[in-house]
């Protein structure tokens, strides 16, 4: 196909999906009409035993450059969507131009930023969510042979893990290959620490010690919990025990949580309810902070907590964190604070910790959009109509925002700093062993803290400055890729 033709024919093709956003199936229709009608035309002019141009391989190259470029949900939500519907429609000329357009994007994984391969996760799980999950799975049966931080066994893991979420862990079980069975997550199960030694489980008996005085207590917390009781009974319960117990506040309120968490272990509508009756702020155990101070060890300690407990369910410590994140059991800075800890910095390859990170600094970012949308509502003209309602204060909601924009900036602040330590330990362990520090744990950490950068580059504007001077100068000894990362971070945002 001559060049030309080629830049013009994706020109429309974008068109064709922004004009027709957001119903797929015009466009699915649509698209599939100018493939036909350019394949048409360029059949009529090829040489006689020449290949023919097959245009339906630019429609789905085009559609996949733009949904590996989008950053909203409900664009790539219309991206997969049309998917379906331009395989639903045609599948003898959509399907060989998709498989071969997935495989050169899988080739090119290693390479992909970070943001790019979360949405080509995102796509082909629920595209095969939609079409019983069929694939052509042993073309990369080569990468189970890989490590476990491989980037593409990562990404295939990723793909796994999504498909199960859409659908089940037997149904998946049945529908992948044998040798692809190690890819999937294991049966959800929380892992107790203070269970009592059992003679036919040995991880958990050399995990526990039956008689601790944290187990003593999590066996009276659990038997309590069993009887449900109100939250205020078991508030005031908790309170008379506490006193008396051996053990710090931080493993009281570690042995507390975890009892609850195996409580609503069942079903996660078992996990919610459990939440909506003793997850509010201050109810148990006191935990509590006011706006502005540092995070509570008690905050970092409930955070630490689900992690631990659901160390085997990502899809857990997600949901869970965000529903107590909502429930303002803890505040945003906990999960930043928690992301360079020990045991998540281990996690760093796979992609959980970048998600509960990334649903995290949203939950910050929605707010504020929410208060300038308000803003902008009570700033407006009201109708006659209108004056009844409640008149919206702008002065408090232009508090509000600045305190969350603030916020915002701080999260961020606390991530570079964060990411330029983390990759400065790094280095400094693997020179001691003598290893080579530029592993996939490496790319991986560099790739999320250019993600977040241009993602979050114009609320970063306002630390730029600190963040330079302060951590990333060449007189503050920070790590040099990440002071080349920060670089074009900020050129980035200069050229927006």
């Amino acid at each position: 196909m001559p060049l030309a033709s080629y830049l013009i024919l994706r020109s429309h093709v974008m068109d064709t999906l922004e004009t027709s956003y957001p119903k797929p199936a015009i466009a699915a229709k649509l698209l599939l009409g100018l493939c036909r009608t350019q394949n048409a035309r360029f059949a009529a002019s090829v040489a006689e035993g020449a290949s023919p141009v097959k245009t339906e391989y630019l429609l789905v190259e085009t559609l996949l450059v733009a949904a590996l470029s989008e950053s909203t949900n409900a664009k790539l939500a219309y991206y997969c969507s049309m998917l379906y519907h331009l395989v639903k429609t045609d599948p003898s000329m959509v399907s060989p131009a998709l498989a071969v357009v997935v495989e050169l994007l899988f080739r090119q994984v290693p390479m992909m930023r970070a943001a790019s391969v979360n949405s080509l996760v995102l796509l082909l799980s629920h595209f095969l969510s939609n079409f019983e999950f069929k694939w052509r799975w042993t073309a990369w049966s080569y990468v189970l042979e890989a490590s476990e931080d491989d980037p593409q066994r990562l990404f295939v893991s990723a793909v796994i893990e999504r498909c199960v979420r859409l659908s089940y862990l037997q149904h998946m079980q049945s529908t992948l290959p044998a040798e692809f069975h190690v890819l999937l997550p294991p049966a959800p199960k929380p892992r107790i620490r203070f269970h009592a030694a059992k003679e036919d489980d040995v991880t958990v008996g050399a995990m526990a010690d039956e008689t601790s005085p944290a187990s003593e207590f999590y066996q009276s917390v659990t038997t309590k919990l069993k009887g449900h009781p109100p939250a205020a009974a078991l508030h005031s319960w908790l309170n008379e025990e506490l006193p008396r117990l051996e053990i710090s506040r931080t493993e009281a309120i570690e042995v507390v949580w975890t009892c609850i968490l195996e409580a609503g272990a069942a079903t996660f509508t078992h996990m919610r309810l459990l939440l909506e009756k003793y997850g509010k702020r201050g109810e148990l155990l006191g935990i509590s902070y006011q706006l502005g101070e540092d995070v509570t060890a008690d905050e970092l300690a409930l955070v630490k907590t689900v992690a631990s407990v659901w160390l085997k369910s990502p899809q857990h410590i997600g949901l869970i964190l965000n529903a107590m994140l909502r429930q303002e059991l803890f505040r945003p800075v906990a999960i930043v604070i928690w992301v360079f800890t020990p045991d998540a910095v281990q996690q760093y390859s796979w992609p959980y910790v970048w998600e509960i990170l990334r649903d995290t600094l949203k939950f910050v970012q929605d707010a504020i959009d929410t208060k300038t949308q308000k803003m902008g509502q009570a700033a407006a003209p009201r109708s006659s109509e209108d004056r009844d309602e409640e008149m919206l204060d702008v002065a408090t909601l232009e508090d509000d925002r600045k305190r969350l924009q603030d916020e915002m900036r701080q999260l961020l602040l606390l991530l570079f700093k964060g990411f330029n330590r983390v990759l400065t330990e790094h280095k400094a362990e693997c020179e001691a062993e003598d290893s080579d520090p530029h592993d996939n744990w490496f790319h991986s950490t560099l790739a999320q803290m250019q993600a977040i950068g241009h993602r979050y580059r114009v609320p970063l504007e306002g630390a730029l400055d600190e963040l330079q001077l302060g951590i990333f100068s060449t007189s503050a000894s920070a790590d040099a890729d990440a002071i080349k990362l920060f670089q074009l971070i900020r050129d980035t945002y200069r050229s927006a």
